[in-house]
């Protein structure tokens, strides 16, 4: 009986527009790019029958790593980011499709966004060098 509920809340949710706003409310407010001090471009290495090719996927991010800052967290925060539509035009996390991932490197978090396109790649890139020059 409990799962019939679930089923139904989780269908009625989107109907009644409360999905991003339950996303929100479970998200927090908390801007998880907000500490990125570098950033590089993202690139992916792949096999074509006996040439190793290299493409462009996206943008790799690091966060110095502060107190109180996880890899499950913070991999929460830019999930939840991604599912709202991300925090602009100007927002990495706000292109279609991309996909984030957080690793810890030393004192870093290394956040890797990758996209699914070249094109969603290069503007991942170009978006992500933005949050720099908004320092």
């Amino acid at each position: 009986m409990n799962t019939l509920k679930v089923a139904v809340l989780t269908l009625a949710l989107p109907l009644l527009g409360a999905n991003t706003a339950a996303a929100a409310m479970t998200c927090g407010t908390s801007d998880a790019l907000q500490g990125v001090t570098h950033v590089k471009p993202l690139q992916e290495t792949f096999n074509v029958g006996k040439a190793e090719l290299t493409r462009r996927a996206g943008a790799r991010l690091f966060i110095p790593a502060e107190a109180g800052m996880s890899v499950p967290y913070l991999q929460r925060q830019l999930n939840c980011r991604v599912q709202t539509a991300g925090g602009g035009q100007n927002d990495p996390l706000s292109v279609p499709k991309v996909k984030a991932t957080v690793s810890a490197a030393g004192e870093y978090f290394v956040v890797d966004l990758r996209a699914s396109t070249l094109a969603d790649a290069k503007e991942v890139q170009r978006r992500s060098e933005l949050l720099l020059q908004g320092k």
